[in-house]
C-alpha cells in the first residue's frame, strides 16, 4: 500500500506527512519542532500513527491484521517445532539409558 505524501497524526509528534516508504519503514515530516521520523510500517499504525484518508487507514490497518496473523502462526509453528524437539530429545535420552541399562545386564 503506497502512503506517500498522505497526511497522518501521531499521537505525540502531531500532524505530518508521509516522505518515504519502504517494505518495512516510512518517514514522516513533523513539524520544524519534531523533524523527520522513521517508523515501522504498517506496525506504527495499531497504536501510534493515523491516517486522514480513511479508506487508506482502513486498508492499512486490514494490512497490519494480516501481519500480526501471519507472525501468530509463526510463532505458533515455532513453538510446536520446539515442542517436538524437547519430546525427540527426552525420548532420545530414555533410549541412551534403556541402551546403557542393557548393556550393564550383558556384562554382568
Amino acid at each position: 500500500m503506497k502512503i506517500i505524501n498522505k497526511k497522518v497524526k501521531h499521537i505525540v509528534f502531531g500532524d505530518g506527512k508521509v516522505v518515504n516508504q519502504s517494505e518495512e519503514r516510512i518517514t514522516v515530516q513533523f513539524s520544524e519542532q519534531y523533524g523527520t521520523k522513521q517508523f515501522v510500517y504498517p506496525n506504527v499504525f495499531g497504536k501510534y500513527l493515523k491516517l486522514y484518508d480513511a479508506n487508506l487507514e482502513t486498508a492499512v490497518a486490514q494490512e497490519l491484521f494480516s501481519k500480526l496473523v501471519q507472525i501468530k502462526g509463526e510463532k505458533e509453528k515455532n513453538q510446536r517445532i520446539y515442542q517436538e524437539n524437547k519430546e525427540n530429545e527426552k525420548l532420545k535420552l530414555e533410549i541412551e539409558k534403556k541402551n546403557a541399562t542393557k548393556k550393564k545386564t550383558k556384562k554382568q
